[in-house]
């Protein structure tokens, strides 16, 4: 970017010899040090360098030279967190790492296109279910649907427990659509479905603790990222490092309880927190830009330290594919801009 904020364009000779002269730029065990802490959750780089160097054999005093030289560089960090310090690739060493490996992260990721036909009907049975309370936040709730069916999609493919997910629905006048996707996996079976919303029921209006993968009672609206930073930190200290999927409105960006928490994700370097904004442009009281403008979110959500990708949300199969893109990241928490419609798509319905 030139110094009037203009961006630099680059052609793809222009990128091979940038990346000809960064390759050259960094010898050998710079990058295995940088590629090994990118893959690396949690540690300290004093464990890192000793694996690198059991690994490689590779001095350990060799290792810690040139880490020094990174840190002097700016392309690794270190960050405390719990009292332990922890190391992380810095913003421009992960921009650099991209140029090197070609400029971006390869999205040809297979998933299965099946999640897309099941979301036509889990959004079928999702109004069916609704009628029974007048609609409840239907909207709400079929926007969410696809961010849900992705996370357990996710969660199969990688052969992780699906009722030990750590589910913090921020928006939790969503439920509803959690209900169905979780009937639809066996996690709830058809009587606890039908006996929804009944005083001693697990499933209410909003999720409940009782409910399973539901890690928080939700329902006031701003708190689910701040929930999602004390269960990480909690995390850490256990040494458990599964990830917590956050799911928030576009409306609660109002709170600035949200920007807070956004600012201590980053900070201590909480990378097992993936949060999904449902960017549906809609809010209770009208357009979210009309309420209170949030644009330029990117640009916004990455000048608090989050690493950010944007996808189309009407297809369960993109948002699986930036899930495990961003999966490739560690040492920054990762948000997902779902951009979705009310609009229903697929079924003909608004």
């Amino acid at each position: 970017m030139y110094g009037d904020g203009t961006p630099i364009s680059i052609g793809p000779e222009e990128l091979n010899l940038l990346r000809n002269i960064l390759s050259k730029s960094l010898n050998g065990k710079q990058l295995l040090i940088m590629e090994a802490i990118q893959r690396t959750k949690g540690e300290s780089l004093h464990r890192i360098l000793h694996r690198i160097s059991e690994s490689h054999g590779i001095p350990l005093s060799t290792l810690k030279f040139h880490s020094n030289i990174l840190l002097e560089l700016g392309l690794i960090e270190k960050v405390l967190s719990n009292g332990r310090k922890r190391v992380r690739i810095s913003r421009l060493g992960r921009k650099l790492l991209m140029i090197l490996n070609g400029s971006k992260v390869d999205e040809d990721v297979e998933v299965p296109e099946s999640i897309d036909s099941l979301s036509v009907e889990l959004k079928m049975r999702l109004i069916e279910f609704l009628k029974r309370i007048n609609g409840f936040h239907l909207g709400s709730s079929l926007t969410t649907l696809n961010i849900l069916i992705a996370i357990f999609t996710y969660r199969q493919l990688t052969n992780k427990s699906i009722t030990s997910t750590k589910l913090v629905l921020s928006k939790g006048h969503a439920a509803p659509a959690l209900y169905i996707v979780l009937n639809h996996l066996g996690v709830i079976d058809d009587e606890i479905l039908r006996d929804a919303f009944s005083c001693d029921s697990i499933i209410q209006t909003h999720p409940i603790k009782n409910c399973p993968t539901v890690v928080f009672s939700s329902g006031s609206l701003g708190q689910g990222i701040s929930i999602a930073n004390g269960l990480a930190i909690k995390m850490e200290m256990d040494r458990d490092y599964d990830d917590i999927y956050v799911i928030l409105g576009d409306g609660e960006l109002d709170e600035g309880q949200v920007w807070e928490a956004l600012a201590t994700s980053s900070s201590k370097g909480l990378d097992n927190i993936l949060l999904f904004i449902d960017r549906n442009g809609k809010q209770l009281s009208g357009a979210t830009e009309e309420v209170k403008r949030k644009e330029p979110l990117a640009d916004k959500l990455r000048s608090f330290g989050w690493e950010v990708f944007e996808v189309d949300g009407s297809k369960p199969s993109n948002i699986l594919k930036k899930i495990f893109i961003s999966q490739c990241l560690a040492g920054w928490p990762k948000a997902i801009i779902v951009h979705t419609s009310k609009e229903i798509q697929g079924i003909g319905m608004r």
